[in-house]
């Protein structure tokens, strides 16, 4: 089919994970297809770095998890895969009392830096025929159909995926895809901390674990990512609690950190990038069988250990077929809602579980506690975070 210089089949908002593998799928398709994304790339983003199982099935039934995770190699020890965690720690805060750790295994994690990740991703949506434009802050005309790129120019498309994040606005001026945000809700922190301040973090957290710590403003992971010459921490942590911090989101991170007995010179050198509210979702995620919504573009999902990389690629890969029948104007509408309801209802609970526990630190206390004393039911706790199931192959190479 031949199509005008300005005249795409899809077009991906967002060049995260979600928008990554979407613009991937599609442009294997055969679909004339069009990336962007408002950052300048590579670009580090607010995120826990941590991917968990069910992301690295789906790129591998993609064919591409070799290239994307190519930092996953042996290190010089030569006795792990650089990169892999093999366990969660676990620490509460001197809320009340002495503050409490544990450890229980999560299978198959990986860490890995946003920046390369997604500029892989990028990479292979390019490779398969996609055009990527970054520095482009685009907003969705859903009823002309068209796409517009800023500065006048715009361009049209048969397909509008939506996946640039909780911070989105390219679908500000479009009611029926409003947020709905859930009242006391957290923030997001986050950074990557490289140089001096990596190597005092190699010295407080293990490198082959995520590290959570929780206190009563809310919680901090950190990671190290693949040799650990570079650390992610991110946080989920009160609004409230940043505003009235004489030191801002860095004040409230080393307190939660302080209150467990963790070292915090490192942070002096740290600037944290923020989010918007954390638990929030859309009135809708889809409309007029043209726009498609996918990853944290259509809610959040806690707690910060892997499960947003992951599930934006578990949705990207589920929201495929329904982009090509769409395509092939042969979409029913509602059946995008109603697979990304059931993938919900499916995976998330474990998280969901989680992410409440870690709100209630004198829960989260006891719950380390029991763990202490029964070290199987960590086990089963990191089971049902990772989640383990098929992946069918979502656009992968021939």
């Amino acid at each position: 089919m031949r199509h005008d210089d300005d005249a795409f089949d899809v077009v991906v908002l967002g060049a995260g994970p979600g928008g990554g593998l979407s613009a991937l799928a599609a442009a294997r398709a055969g679909a004339r297809t069009l990336l962007v994304d408002r950052a300048s790339f590579p670009r580090d983003k607010v995120c826990g770095c941590c991917l968990a199982s069910r992301g690295r099935a789906v790129l591998e039934s993609a064919g591409v998890a070799r290239r994307v995770l190519d930092h996953a190699v042996r290190d010089d020890a030569g006795d792990h895969e650089r990169g892999r965690v093999a366990r969660v720690t676990l620490r509460i805060g001197a809320v009340a009392s002495a503050a409490a750790s544990a450890s229980f295994p999560v299978p198959g994690y990986t860490t890995i830096a946003r920046a390369s990740m997604d500029a892989a991703l990028v990479e292979e949506a390019v490779r398969a025929g996609a055009v990527f434009r970054d520095r482009v802050a685009a907003s969705v005309d859903a009823a002309g159909g068209r796409v517009r790129l800023g500065e006048g120019a715009s361009v049209r498309t048969r397909v509008v995926i939506v996946a640039d994040g909780l911070g989105s606005a390219s679908l500000r001026d479009d009611a029926r895809f409003a947020w709905r945000e859930r009242a006391g809700s957290h923030v997001g922190l986050g950074a990557v901390v490289r140089a001096e301040g990596a190597r005092e973090l190699a010295r407080i957290f293990d490198h082959h674990a995520i590290s959570m710590t929780v206190g009563g403003a809310g919680y901090v992971g950190a990671a190290a990512l693949g040799a650990g010459d570079a650390w992610s921490v991110a946080a989920a942590v009160a609004p409230e609690a940043v505003r009235t911090s004489k030191d801002g989101a860095r004040g409230v991170v080393r307190q939660i950190l302080q209150d467990a007995g963790l070292g915090t010179a490192w942070l002096e050198a740290v600037a944290f990038k923020g989010t918007p509210t954390l638990t929030r979702r859309r009135a809708a995620i889809e409309g007029d069988a043209r726009v498609f919504l996918v990853g944290d573009s259509t809610g959040y999902v806690e707690p910060f250990t892997g499960e947003g990389m992951s599930w934006a690629l578990v949705g990207a890969q589920a929201l495929h077929p329904h982009v090509m029948s769409a395509l092939r104007r042969s979409y029913a509408p509602g059946a995008w809602s109603a697979s990304a309801a059931r993938l919900a209802r499916r995976g998330q609970v474990g998280c969901k579980g989680v992410a409440w526990l870690l709100r209630r630190p004198e829960l989260a206390r006891a719950a380390v506690r029991v763990i202490g004393v029964r070290p199987g039911l960590g086990g089963a706790i990191g089971r049902a975070i990772v989640g383990r199931g098929r992946v069918a192959a979502c656009g992968s190479a021939a």
